[in-house]
């Protein structure tokens, strides 16, 4: 019988204020003791573009609804939508999945 291999990072899940909305924010990280700077500046380059992924996420949430509702618009993103969570990985490779919850 194989066994697991102990985890090499600790998770973290907490609420943070998320800057561009002046709310707070659920944070699931997978904290790596020796790339907490990395943790910290991708955290910070997402704060820096969020507004420009902004439309990118419209699309994607356009195009989803739309395939039940085909006359769907979004009036406005920020009135339908809510940064509700970001998920970090445990890695500082730019290629690693990573993702924003919204609600609506």
């Amino acid at each position: 019988m194989e066994t697991e291999e102990p985890l090499d990072y600790l998770f973290y899940e907490g609420e943070i204020l998320f800057a561009p909305l002046q709310k707070e924010v659920v944070i699931s990280i997978g904290l790596v003791e020796e790339l907490a700077s990395e943790h910290i500046a991708f955290f910070s380059s997402v704060e820096e573009r969020y507004d420009s992924w902004k439309p990118e996420a419209k699309r994607l949430f356009v195009e989803y609804r739309q395939v039940w509702e085909p006359e769907y618009e979004v009036p406005d993103f920020d009135e339908e939508f809510e940064l509700e969570a970001l998920v970090i990985p445990p890695t500082a490779d730019p290629t690693e999945e990573w993702s924003m919850t919204f609600t609506c």
